[in-house]
């Protein structure tokens, strides 16, 4: 039992993780593969933030626009067929500089780039400096080994349990480890 149980150690999953930790919560990281990172792991090493700590410097140095959070979430919508629920791209958006300075706290190291991904307005995607995702999965879960955070690898989430009623509340899942 815990208060949470965050399935998936990706980007997202781990950032979770160390939030729920941070913020006082028992929490429990399960991952269906023998390590973390997932498809976060080998993806491009970028990481999109409308601001951030290297955001001015790289701004200047480049002769580039201030990006505003308001853009960053236009462009969001609008590059998910305006299909994404605003108040999550919102919430989305204004965590980014505040994961991304963490991570940069922590070690994490970029290019000296500001890029622009095809359809967004501002240039507001940084890259890694190996260009791949591991550069932060990696650093992620060393963060969380510093908080003690409790991580089961080989547990594949099965199914999940609700409430029978109008909430329809997540209450816990069943999940399959490799025992």
């Amino acid at each position: 039992s815990y208060d949470i149980v965050i399935v998936g150690g990706g980007f997202a999953g781990m950032a979770a993780a160390y939030a729920a930790i941070q913020n006082g919560a028992d929490t429990l990281l399960i991952e269906k593969l023998s390590t973390t990172g997932g498809n976060s792991a080998i993806n491009g090493g970028q990481y999109a933030s409308y601001t951030s700590k290297l955001a001015k410097g790289l701004q200047e140095k480049f002769n580039l626009e201030t990006d505003t959070a308001e853009k960053h979430i236009a462009d969001t919508i609008k590059g998910g067929d305006n299909m994404g629920k605003l108040s999550l791209v919102t919430e989305m958006v204004y965590a980014a500089p505040v994961y991304f300075d963490l991570l940069l706290d922590n070690g994490l190291r970029t290019r000296e780039v500001l890029a622009r991904p095809g359809g967004h307005y501002g240039f507001r995607t940084y890259v890694t400096e190996n260009q791949v995702g591991s550069d932060i999965t990696n650093l992620q879960l060393e963060m969380l080994k510093k908080i003690d955070a409790e991580i089961q690898l080989e547990t594949k989430m099965v199914e999940i349990y609700r409430t029978r009623d109008a909430e329809n509340r997540v209450v816990g899942i069943r999940a399959a480890t490799k025992d």
